[in-house]
Formats: C-alpha cells, sequence, structure tokens
C-alpha cells in the first residue's frame, strides 16, 4: 500500500497535476474569448430585431396619425371614413373612440361583422378600466408632442390586439380612440413584407406565442426551431420575435473551433491520464513482479535446501553405520521421498520456464482422464493415508479419451492435488470428481483447507504469486505450480475456474473439449 502511495503521488506532481493546471488555463482563455464573441452576435441580432420593431412602429403611428387627421376635420360621414379606411387596412378589424371624458361608452366601427359590437365594448371598457393609469399617460405624451400607441390584449380575445392612443377632434379637445387589429393578418400583411427584406436568405425569423410556445409566424419553414435570440414584440404583448441562423456565423465558427479545442485538451487529458495509468500499473507490476521473484529465490532455495539437508543426514548416518537394520529401511524410504520432491521442483522450474519460452514440446495422444487420475492417486496413496485424509472420488463411469499430452495433463492433477494436501492443516479432506458435458470433460478437486480470500483470486494463476495470508505463508512453496496449470491448460485449450472461501476450502475446476482437441496435434 505505501508502495502504491509513493507511486501515484510522484505521478501526481511529474504528469497529472501539470497537464490539469494547462488544461484549466487553457479552458478558462476559451471561455473569455466566446463571452466576447457571444457579445458580439447578440448585438447584432438585437439590432435586426429591433428593426422589426421599430418598423411596427412606424406603421401603426402613421395609422394614428392618419385617424387623428379623420377626427380632428370637419367630417359629415365619420363612420364612413373610418369604415373606408379599415376596409383599406384588412388587418385592422375595427376603429372605437370614446367621446366622453370619463373614458366610457366607446362608440366602434367594425370591419368584421363576424365580431360582437357587444362584446367588443365590454372588452375595450375592462381594458379602459383595468389600465387607467398608462391610459392617462397616453395624454400626457401627446402634450409633449409624441403620441404614443400603447397595445393591451385581453383573455376574452384571443387573436386580438387593441391599440390605444389619443387624438384630437374638432373642437381641438383629446379624445381617447384605438384600432382592433388581427394578430395573424398583421403579423402576415404588414411585418412580413419587412421581414423578407431583412432576412436576405441569412435569417429565420419567427413569432412564436409565448405563454404556449406555439409559432404564429416564420419566414421560412425550418425543421431548427431553437431560436438564437429572442425579443418581445411591441404591439403585440403575447407574442416574441425570435431569430434563427440559417449559415455559421462567426459566433458559430468560434464556438466550433472553442469545442474542437476544448476536445483536444480533453483527449490530450485523457492520453495523459491514460498513461500515468499505464505507468502506474507497469512499475507496480513491475516492483510487484521484482519482489515476487525475490520471494521465489527465497522459497525455492528454502525448498531446494530441505530435502538436501535431509538427504544428506540420513545418508551421512546410514554411512556412519549408525543405523539399525530395522531402520535401514524407512530412511530409504525417506531419502527416496526427498529425492522425489526435490526432482519435483527442479522439473517444475525446468517446466515453467520451457513452457513460458514456447520451448515445451507436447506430444498429443488418446488420454482417459480417470486413469491419469487413478494413477496419480495411486503414487499419493502412502503419503494420503500417512497425514489421514478422507478421500472421495466420484469418477465418470463413461469417460471419453480427449486428445493431450499425458505429462502436461498429470502434471496438472498433481500440481493441484498436492496443493490440496499442502493447504489442508488441518480438515483433512479430498474430492475428486470428474464429468462428462456435451463436448467437454470436466475434472475438479476440491478440498476444506485454508482457502484463498475472495480479493487474491485474480492472481493466484500469476507466476510467482504467493498469497501474502500469514497460514497460508506457513506452507513451503514456489509460487509456479498454478502458474504452470493454467498455462498447460490454456494450451489444450481448456479452462480452469476456481471457487473458494477463506477459512472453507478451495475447489479448481478443470474443463477440456473433447472432439476439438484432435484439430490441434
Amino acid at each position: 500500500m505505501k508502495l502504491n502511495k509513493k507511486i501515484v503521488i510522484i505521478l501526481l506532481l511529474v504528469i497529472v497535476f501539470p497537464a490539469l493546471f494547462f488544461s484549466v488555463y487553457e479552458i478558462g482563455s476559451l471561455s473569455r474569448n466566446e463571452e466576447i464573441v457571444e457579445e458580439i452576435y447578440n448585438n447584432q441580432l438585437e439590432g435586426i430585431l429591433s428593426s422589426v420593431n421599430q418598423y411596427s412602429e412606424s406603421v401603426t403611428s402613421n395609422w394614428a396619425i392618419y385617424l387623428n387627421s379623420i377626427f380632428s376635420n370637419p367630417q359629415h360621414e365619420l363612420n364612413n371614413d373610418l369604415r373606408h379606411y379599415i376596409q383599406g387596412n384588412p388587418s385592422i378589424k375595427g376603429v372605437f373612440y370614446i367621446t366622453d371624458t370619463a373614458n366610457v361608452n366607446p362608440e366602434i366601427v367594425l370591419q368584421d361583422f363576424t365580431l360582437s359590437f357587444l362584446n367588443q365594448r365590454k372588452i375595450i371598457s375592462s381594458i379602459v378600466a383595468s389600465n387607467s393609469k398608462k391610459i392617462n399617460r397616453l395624454h400626457v405624451y401627446l402634450k409633449g408632442n409624441y403620441r404614443k400607441v400603447e397595445p393591451f390584449t385581453s383573455a376574452n380575445s384571443r387573436n386580438l390586439t387593441y391599440l390605444f392612443f389619443v387624438v384630437e377632434n374638432t373642437k381641438g379637445k383629446e379624445m381617447l380612440c384605438g384600432l382592433i387589429i388581427n394578430d395573424k393578418d398583421f403579423v402576415s400583411q404588414i411585418l412580413d413584407p419587412k421581414i423578407q427584406t431583412v432576412v436576405q436568405d441569412k435569417f429565420i425569423i419567427s413569432i412564436v406565442n409565448e405563454h404556449d410556445r406555439k409559432f404564429l409566424y416564420s419566414s421560412e419553414l425550418s425543421k431548427n426551431h431553437i431560436l438564437n435570440q429572442t425579443k418581445p414584440l411591441w404591439f403585440l404583448p403575447k407574442f416574441k420575435l425570435g431569430i434563427i441562423y440559417k449559415g455559421k456565423t462567426i459566433q458559430q465558427l468560434v464556438r466550433e473551433r472553442t469545442y474542437l479545442n476544448f476536445a483536444v485538451i480533453v483527449f490530450i487529458d485523457f492520453l495523459f491520464l491514460i498513461g500515468a495509468w499505464i505507468l502506474f500499473k507497469n512499475l507496480k507490476t513491475e516492483i510487484q513482479l521484482s519482489q515476487m521473484r525475490s520471494d521465489f529465490i527465497s522459497n525455492v532455495s528454502h525448498e531446494i535446501r530441505t530435502p538436501l539437508a535431509l538427504i544428506s543426514v540420513y545418508t551421512e548416518t546410514i554411512l556412519l553405520g549408525r543405523v539399525k537394520p530395522e531402520k535401514l529401511k524407512e530412511y530409504h524410504q525417506i531419502i527416496h521421498q526427498e529425492t522425489n520432491r526435490l526432482t519435483d521442483i527442479v522439473n517444475k522450474i525446468l517446466n515453467f520456464s520451457k513452457i513460458e519460452e514456447k520451448k515445451y514440446q507436447y506430444v498429443f495422444n488418446n488420454q482417459n482422464i480417470n486413469v491419469i487420475v487413478s494413477n496419480i492417486l495411486q503414487r499419493f496413496d502412502y503419503h494420503l493415508k500417512n497425514k489421514k485424509f478422507t478421500i472421495e472420488t466420484s469418477l465418470a463411469s463413461e469417460m471419453p479419451e480427449i486428445f493431450a499430452d499425458y505429462d502436461a495433463i498429470y502434471e496438472v492433477v498433481m500440481n493441484l492435488i498436492d496443493n490440496a494436501i499442502k493447504y489442508s492443516p488441518n480438515e483433512k479432506y479430498l474430492k475428486i470428481e470428474t464429468l462428462v458435458d456435451n463436448d467437454n470433460i470436466t475434472l475438479t478437486i476440491t478440498d476444506h483447507g485454508i482457502g484463498i480470500p475472495q480479493p487474491h483470486h485474480k492472481y493466484v494463476f500469476d507466476r510467482f504469486f504467493r498469497v501474502p495470508d500469514g497460514e497460508i505463508q506457513k506452507v513451503s512453496g514456489s509460487g509456479l505450480g498454478l502458474a504452470i496449470v493454467k498455462q498447460i491448460i490454456e494450451e489444450h485449450h481448456g479452462s480452469i475456474v476456481l471457487n473458494s472461501t477463506f477459512g472453507e476450502g478451495s475447489s479448481f475446476s478443470i474443463t477440456l473439449p473433447i472432439h476439438k482437441l484432435k484439430n490441434y496435434a
């Protein structure tokens, strides 16, 4: 753990922190540049939308001025003149005016006779009553030589807008006057020609309802309904004027470049992090491998020294003639066992070296896994009985032959059984089971020994690896056995699976294909 922390701290100081600092600085610069372009872009759109609003103001102001001329000159046919005027302006659905100073009882001249005269009178009276301050200010504006046109809407009339302004009658007195306009007609007949001259194949200008987000108008059909900029439509209070760019603007190009630069920075950071992670893993692996090699040399030295010492002691005792005849056989047996143990250690190291360097020559023949298991159990018979093991075997009655190297598979099974014996200090139990499943055979070796902690399961087949648990470390070993097992099984196109619970035992299951192996002779 301490080693990992040291490596991480070094990598953070040398690679990660400098890369992140540089990235944050660059991203901050990109953001500031984009803000400047965004401001220029918004000012550009603001000017375009304002020009449309100013045009609508100009049109409505001209209407108010013309109506003022009608009311201020002596007229014998006022209603006829008003009706004639609004007939020339289809978007105007009616004119209303109030002659009394209390601003009640409006007179109405309608062009659209589908509108209810009584209903329109109620709506206008309601607007006047609820907006008295704004209405009164219209008189103040006129005294300052500015005829303001004030728009109002009503919930009782969804498609209409009421424009209020002050005119002078024939006697020079001020009176409240107004126009009833249809929203859609006003946009299509009045604003559309102006909008078409503004867009010039560069923009799409749309008018959208502020409440339900439905589009009232768009200068061009577009799949993109995301407005870049919106502005209240001065004389249609319920609507907003919005603009969409058709082509790539400077802002969009800069943003694309910003995104590209940002993506490059993130990608470089990602490469730095991946590189740091790979470097960390390699350093950690090399250091661990170096440590495991050191442990391996120490373990192997101990493993070799122990049988050599025993052989030397017993041989010397025999040579000195100090052994009683009845003990001589026992001494020979011990020497023979230790010689075999020493041979196994040396063979294991040599075989591992050959397998790792792909120099091991496999000799494939038809083999029966049950026969191999029986031969190994016969070899271990004395050892198992001496250690008082309970052995349970369940070998498939009809076992098909596999195409395999006898010595290699023999070493696999022997290693697993040897491990089960070594790592079962308390409950002496060993179960060996074979079964046939479709095109595969499975050999499972189970013990009730020390077991392997879950975090170490993924490392047990690595070369030189030994579980760093105190109980397991008490048992001598080289750390090569399971690495050899895994490589041999993979060369036979099979697989090995570990199931183990620490303190309860382990189970190794080997699966080998039956028919497919003949293709690898």
